[in-house]
C-alpha cells in the first residue's frame, strides 16, 4: 500500500530530477565539484554536502582577530562545500543558496532568542551578483527550521566607502580594509541590549568578523557568537595571524571520535562551548 506521508516527497524529488534532466539537455553543464556531466551539483556531491550528523567544527581565530566568543563553522573551505560556495559567491549561482542554507542550519538551529546579523556585502558586489549572498543563505537556513527561529535583522551592518574585496589581500591589509564597516543608523535602537550572533560565509583571518563584532557592540549589541559556513587555512600558515579549522567538538581522538559533535548553544549572553584562542 502506498505510504501517503512519503508520496509528496517522492513526487517532489521525481519532479526535481526531471527538471534537472531537462535543463541538462537545454544547457549542458558539469558538477561544480567533481566535473561529472549533466548536473551543476551531481547526486553524489549533493549527498556529501548535505550528509546528516556532520560534526560542527570549532574555529580558532588567532592574534589577527581576538574575539572572545564561540566561533563555529560548518566545514573547511575545500571539497564540495568550498566548490559550491565559490560558485555561489563568485559565479552568480543563486540557486545554491538553499543547499548552503541547509548546510548552515545545524549551526543555528539551537540558537535561542537572539538576533542574527549577516556580514554585509559591498554595494558593488550586490549589483554584480544581484543578491546579498550571506543574507540569502541565512534566510534559506531559517526557512527550514521546524522550531521557532531566531530573529534575522537584515542589513543591520553596512560597508563604508573605500571598502574593497578581502580576497587577495594579505593579513595586514585585510585588517585595515575590514574596519570599513558600520551599523546602519536605523538598526541601532533594535540592537541595543540584544544578544547577537554574527553570520559569515567564510572566516579566513577573522578580520571581517572581528570588525563587524566591534561595530555591533559599539552600537549597544552583545556579540555572543559567530557562525560561518567555512573556515579557511591560509597558505603558508605558521601559527601567526591566520585562522585554523579545529577538530570536531567533543572529539575524543579514538575510533569514530571525529563523527561526534557536542551540542553548543549560542545566546542568552552565555559564552560557552568553543573558546577562541589568541
Amino acid at each position: 500500500m502506498t505510504d501517503l506521508k512519503t508520496q509528496p516527497t517522492g513526487l517532489r524529488e521525481l519532479g526535481r530530477q526531471f527538471g534537472l534532466d531537462l535543463l541538462a539537455l537545454l544547457w549542458p553543464t558539469r558538477c561544480v565539484s567533481c566535473g561529472a556531466p549533466d548536473r551543476d551539483l551531481c547526486d553524489a556531491c549533493r549527498a556529501d554536502l548535505l550528509a546528516p550528523d556532520r560534526p560542527v567544527l570549532r574555529h580558532e581565530m588567532r592574534a589577527a582577530a581576538p574575539v572572545p566568543v564561540p566561533v563555529r563553522v560548518a566545514g573547511g573551505y575545500g571539497g564540495v562545500l568550498g566548490a559550491v560556495l565559490r560558485e555561489y559567491k563568485y559565479g552568480g549561482r543563486s540557486g545554491f543558496a538553499r543547499l548552503l542554507g541547509a548546510r548552515l542550519r545545524p549551526l543555528i538551529e539551537e540558537i535561542g532568542p537572539v538576533l542574527l546579523v549577516a556580514v554585509p556585502s559591498r554595494p558593488a558586489r550586490v549589483r554584480e551578483l544581484g543578491y546579498r549572498h550571506v543574507e540569502l543563505v541565512v534566510r534559506a537556513a531559517l526557512a527550514g527550521l521546524e522550531r521557532p527561529a531566531p530573529e534575522l535583522m537584515p542589513r543591520a551592518l553596512r560597508t563604508l566607502p573605500g571598502r574593497v574585496a578581502q580576497a587577495g589581500l594579505g593579513a595586514d591589509a585585510r585588517r585595515v580594509n575590514a574596519e570599513l564597516v558600520g551599523v546602519r543608523r536605523g538598526a541601532r535602537p533594535s540592537l541595543r541590549g540584544r544578544d547577537v550572533v554574527l553570520v559569515d560565509d567564510i572566516i579566513t583571518t577573522g578580520a571581517s568578523a572581528a570588525a563587524c563584532g566591534r561595530a555591533l557592540e559599539a552600537a549597544g549589541g552583545r556579540l555572543v557568537g559567530i557562525a560561518a559556513l567555512c573556515g579557511a587555512v591560509l597558505a603558508g600558515d605558521r601559527g601567526g595571524s591566520s585562522a585554523v579549522v579545529g577538530a570536531p567538538i567533543g572529539n575524543t581522538g579514538g575510533p569514530g571520535g571525529g563523527d561526534r559533535a557536542e551540542t553548543v548553544k549560542f545566546g542568552q549572553g552565555v559564552k560557552v562551548g568553543i573558546e577562541v584562542t589568541r
